[in-house]
């Protein structure tokens, strides 16, 4: 059995609760904004909204109904093998050769397109607020093909033009425009 309540920021808290010896006892919680699916081998598919892109991650269901979230190493922003997430450069910012931001590979060319291919979970830290979001790292590969890394900040407005609230999934960022910002 699915409950679902509002969270903090628009985020969904779901639980999840099964009969364990007779008794109804809480499996699990997922929170986020996106879809779930149960495709039915003992695993839950999860969906989150993350500003500019769906992260997609996996729970599976224990002998005892418990539910455990499988993480990745990485999360793609890929849909398909060529794609992922395009950018436009509004302001040249760097792209690091590795996550520990020593070395620059390139900068980006204002104008210039790129796209977001991965995020590193291991950047996020428990509670980051919007600023120390910004700390957090993305694989993008620039027009002219180098693949490497960038802090979030550099995805942000006054630097990429990226598809930020939902460009990319208008329907349901109307819906959630509509219930956040009209007076009522």
């Amino acid at each position: 059995m699915e409950v679902t309540a509002e969270g903090d920021s628009d985020y969904l808290v779901r639980y999840f609760f099964a009969m364990v010896n007779g008794q109804l006892k809480q499996v699990g919680k997922v929170k986020g904004q996106g879809d779930l699916k149960v495709p039915g081998n003992g695993t839950l598919i999860a969906t989150d909204w993350m500003g500019f892109w769906m992260k997609t991650e996996k729970y599976v269901f224990g002998k005892d109904l418990t539910l455990t979230q499988i993480p990745q190493e990485f999360y793609s922003l890929a849909i398909e093998e060529t794609s992922g997430i395009e950018g436009t450069v509004v302001t040249s910012f760097p792209v690091y050769q590795t996550r520990d931001g020593k070395t620059v590979l390139a900068n980006t060319r204002k104008g210039s397109k790129f796209r977001v291919l991965l995020w590193d979970p291991s950047s996020a830290k428990p509670g980051d607020d919007i600023e120390l979001m910004g700390n957090q790292w993305y694989l993008i590969r620039t027009e002219s093909g180098f693949t490497g890394w960038v802090r979030a900040k550099y995805l942000e407005m006054e630097f990429a033009e990226l598809p930020w609230q939902g460009d990319a999934f208008p329907d349901r960022i109307n819906k959630m425009r509509v219930g956040r910002f009209l007076p009522g």
